[in-house]
C-alpha cells in the first residue's frame, strides 16, 4: 500500500507502520491517539473512525517527509 492510495483499511495502515518501523507511540502522538487506543485499533479490537484513519495517514506523510529532510540534512553535514 502506499500512503497516497484512497482511504487504506486498517491492516493496511498497520502493515505500512510494520514497513516503516515507525514506533506506534510516534504514530499515536502525530495522529492525536492515546497510544493505548491506537493499538487496540490497529489490532482491530476497537473500531477506527474515519477521522483517525485519515489523521494516521497524515502522520505516515508527515514522519516520512521528515525522515527525508533528517537524511538531506545529514547528508549535507549540516548539523541541527
Amino acid at each position: 500500500m502506499s500512503i497516497d492510495d484512497a482511504v487504506p483499511t486498517v491492516a493496511d495502515l498497520r502493515a505500512e507502520i510494520a514497513r516503516q518501523m515507525i514506533p506506534k507511540y510516534v504514530i499515536a502522538g502525530l495522529a492525536r491517539v492515546h497510544p493505548e487506543t491506537l493499538g487496540k485499533m490497529l489490532q482491530e479490537r476497537k473500531p477506527m473512525p474515519p477521522a483517525t484513519v485519515l489523521r494516521i495517514v497524515a502522520a505516515l506523510k508527515a514522519h516520512v517527509k521528515s525522515n527525508e529532510m533528517h537524511e538531506v540534512r545529514e547528508s549535507s553535514g549540516v548539523a541541527l
